[in-house]
């Protein structure tokens, strides 16, 4: 016959310290899991440069004008999980199929199998 005794940890820590520290730890989890998903997670930026000849279609002298508009700094976005789901959402809501699934596999995949 086999003895079965009880796990290493519960015998050094007993039940009242594992259940703290398993709360503890669930909290910070929890914590961190908000804080990630309110930070950028994608980001676009554009650089300027292959715009203009010889790279690209825009004369040189174009380039005055993009700066004045500071095309750049309206194209630049940062997008965190949240902003991302409530994107999707939205769309969902204006009728796109493709968004409804995207919106529930981010919010059911992603942050709920967290």
């Amino acid at each position: 016959r086999v003895e079965v005794r009880p796990p290493l940890l519960l015998r050094c820590l007993g039940k009242y310290l594992i259940a703290v520290v398993a709360t503890v730890l669930s909290a910070g989890f929890a914590y961190l899991l908000f804080l990630g998903v309110q930070r950028p997670v994608m980001a676009f930026r554009i650089n300027d440069r292959p715009l203009y000849k010889p790279y690209g279609p825009l004369p040189k002298e174009a380039k005055a004008a993009v700066d004045i508009l500071d095309v750049p700094n309206m194209l630049k976005s940062d997008v965190s999980v949240i902003q991302n789901i409530g994107a999707l959402v939205g769309w969902a809501v204006e009728g796109e199929a493709t968004s409804a699934l995207a919106s529930m596999m981010w919010a059911i995949f992603v942050l709920g199998f967290s």
